[in-house]
């Protein structure tokens, strides 16, 4: 199963969660799982300068975390030129001194490195990982969905989320079998607001794997993981509703009167005030009259000569609270001419000489320099 449709899923089951909550009081962000694409790095370099394995070789990393010895080939390739023996798989630590094989290999879903968790190969001890920091607080009123693509039959599988180090009991799940996995496919756990309630305000880690067992219960060669995410949609009464507006067509150094739509669902008497910041994307270009209002006006200066599609993107903050998003589009024409006949709001008349949308003295001016012109034939011409 490709990174695409894998998200598809993610985003389904997201939004089958949201539909169970009301209306208005919900908020779905994805929490950044560090290291959950398992990208090396150059070590000594501060996570910034990439490591790969060179294409149809045999390099691997034995385990996870700093300072890994590439073995095989020997050789990982850096970024920024120089290649060398060591790299670094920030994120992750050994779950336990007991775990097994775990080992990096290039052969993860997007072509990159994948976290390789094996089964038999090591003698049924298994290869688990935990979160190497905490991913964040437990929050009340939540739903999480745990989840990563996976390839391979090796087993038992693990994919936890952890709270205070203590695996929580998911709601529901979904684990391809363990025969047929010769494919990506979609490995998850979701976790209700009941899943978590006596874990509100636990630190969250997530451990996956496959689980150190007995050698006579244990199967498969290895498994693949890769592309570790952690969704979350919070119920909060106290959460704002945030319309950003309308989508927009406009044209260079027209101002436009943001029309957000925004309510403030705070519980507390009197509520707690709101607070507004406006962000563009692409920035270049664009000035706000007051980015931080809830209806400001901007202006977008156009560089080229197609339409430029600017998204505008409307946070809303009540204290204490995470921000709540919505964004909107403005499409900005080089002049209100093109942009009228683009949208086929205007057909340029015979009369408009100079094709402006206007017919006026100007296109007098066009037609008096040639008043009078003949371009009739004088006599006859050879054919």
């Amino acid at each position: 199963m490709n990174t695409q449709k894998r998200i598809k899923t993610v985003l389904t089951l997201a939004a089958v969660a949201i539909l169970a909550l009301p209306i208005g009081q919900v908020q779905a962000k994805t929490i950044t799982v560090p290291g959950g694409d398992f990208q090396l790095y150059k070590p000594g370099t501060g996570y910034t300068v990439l490591a790969t394995f060179p294409t149809g070789g045999n390099s691997y990393a034995q385990g996870v975390g700093d300072g890994l010895r590439v073995i095989g080939d020997g050789i990982a390739n850096y970024s920024d030129g120089t290649s060398g023996a060591l790299v670094d798989c920030p994120g992750w630590i050994k779950m336990n001194a007991e775990t097994g094989g775990n080992d990096l290999f290039n052969n993860g879903v997007d072509g990159g490195v994948g976290f390789n968790a094996f089964g038999t190969w090591s003698g049924g001890r298994g290869g688990m990982v935990v979160s190497a920091d905490s991913l964040g607080k437990i929050q009340g009123g939540s739903t999480y969905t745990l989840s990563a693509v996976i390839n391979g039959g090796a087993g038992p599988l693990v994919l936890e989320l952890l709270a205070g180090g203590v695996a929580l009991t998911p709601t529901s799940s979904i684990t391809p079998p363990d025969s047929g996995r010769t494919a990506w496919m979609v490995i998850s756990r979701t976790y209700d607001a009941g899943a978590i309630a006596a874990y509100v305000g636990q630190p969250m880690t997530i451990a996956l794997g496959t689980r150190a067992v007995a050698p006579e219960v244990y199967f498969g060669t290895r498994v693949v993981f890769d592309n570790v995410t952690l969704d979350v949609v919070i119920n909060d009464p106290d959460l704002p509703v945030v319309d950003a507006g309308i989508d927009m067509i406009s044209w260079s150094g027209q101002a436009v009167t943001m029309d957000p739509n925004v309510v403030n669902n705070d519980t507390q008497v009197p509520q707690r005030p709101l607070s507004y910041a406006w962000s563009a994307e692409p920035p270049d270009g664009v000035e706000f009259s007051d980015p931080a209002a809830l209806a400001p006006t901007v202006t977008i200066t156009k560089a080229t000569d197609n339409p430029s599609v600017v998204t505008m993107t409307l946070a809303v903050t009540l204290p204490g609270k995470d921000p709540v998003t919505d964004t909107m589009t403005i499409d900005v024409y080089d002049d209100a001419c093109l942009a009228a006949l683009d949208l086929g709001l205007a057909v340029i008349d015979p009369t408009d000489l100079d094709e402006n949308c206007i017919t006026n003295f100007v296109d007098f001016a066009l037609l008096a320099t040639t008043w009078l012109d003949d371009y009739t034939l004088t006599e006859p011409v050879a054919k």
